[in-house]
């Protein structure tokens, strides 16, 4: 009895000492699944240390949401290359992991694998083939076309040129038979030519014909050289308004009827106004001209008064 007591104590006292043994070899695999993952790895040192995400996330100066993300692996989150690399750089660093190591980590993670299929193009050599054919269908085709046309075009030239051929026949005929005419007529008139002689009688029409031409010539220049006096006898007389330009400046004379000045004149020249009524006078400056109104100094150009002003009342003494 003693002997099976001290069995089951043995027995006993094994079995606490494999279960003592079991729960540390478990945790291993579990390490190793939560590495698989940059963001579990990056979380579990954070939960030991015992840090928050609102903290760091000030010493960093990343948002949250991102520092989630990426513990969480939602990679939809994060922003792209390179900003993403930089905030799990600072985070790994942050935690005091190697930034390195991590980072080739998440790259694995987030750039597309290399295993995937890749399609390889047929090579063209075969397909050149074909193209080959409708080339050559396609030249044999402009041929065809090209051929037709000029057939077409030759039959055209062809029957534009028969009526050509036609009146040609027609005007040698014509040719030949009038050098025979001429022949048969030619005799007659040199019998005839004696006998018509008799128009000696129109030789004193002719000399009285040379007379009427000879009269109108001497009377001709006679109006044309009166005519052109009495316009410029009209135009030579001018009022007793003198403009004297002491500036620069624009200076327009006109009535109801016409313009006779506008343009820009120069300092020392002068322009009299013609003779008539309702002439109007504007100038550009007020200061660049002096109005002599019948031998007089007159200021008909004032401030605020340059533009559209009457010479008629100063004409006429009424100013």
């Amino acid at each position: 009895m003693k002997k099976e007591k001290s069995n089951e104590k043995q027995t006993v006292t094994a079995e606490p000492e494999a279960a003592a043994e079991a729960p540390v070899e478990t945790p291993a695999p579990k390490v190793e699944n939560k590495i698989t993952k940059v963001g579990s790895l990056l979380k579990e040192m954070r939960l030991q240390k015992g840090l928050r995400l609102p903290d760091i996330a000030k010493k960093l100066c990343i948002r949250r949401i991102y520092l989630e993300a990426i513990e969480e692996s939602d990679y939809a989150e994060i922003p792209p290359f390179p900003y993403g690399i930089g905030f799990v750089r600072s985070y790994a660093t942050y935690l005091g992991l190697n930034s390195g190591n991590i980072v080739e980590l998440y790259k694995d993670e987030t750039m597309p694998k290399s295993d995937k299929e890749i399609f390889v193009l047929e090579p063209q050599s075969e397909a050149s083939i074909p193209n080959k054919k409708y080339l050559l269908i396609s030249l044999l085709a402009i041929a065809l076309v090209y051929g037709g046309w000029s057939v077409y075009n030759n039959a055209e030239v062809e029957e534009a040129a028969e009526p050509a051929e036609v009146e040609q026949i027609g005007a040698v005929d014509v040719t030949e038979e009038l050098p025979i005419v001429v022949e048969d007529f030619s005799a007659e008139p040199v019998m005839e030519a004696p006998e018509v002689s008799e128009p000696a009688l129109t030789e004193p029409q002719i000399v009285m014909t040379d007379e009427a031409f000879v009269e109108p010539v001497a009377e001709a220049p006679k109006p044309t050289v009166a005519e052109p006096a009495a316009p410029a006898a009209a135009e030579i007389r001018k009022s007793g308004v003198v403009i004297n330009v002491k500036e620069e400046t624009w200076v327009e004379v006109k009535d109801a009827g016409r313009l006779y000045i506008s343009k820009v004149l120069q300092p020392g020249t002068s322009y009299t106004v013609p003779e008539g009524q309702g002439m109007i006078l504007s100038v550009g400056k007020v200061n660049g001209v002096e109005v002599v109104v019948n031998g007089v100094v007159t200021p008909v150009v004032k401030a605020g008064k340059k533009m559209n002003i009457a010479l008629d009342p100063y004409i006429n003494g009424n100013h």
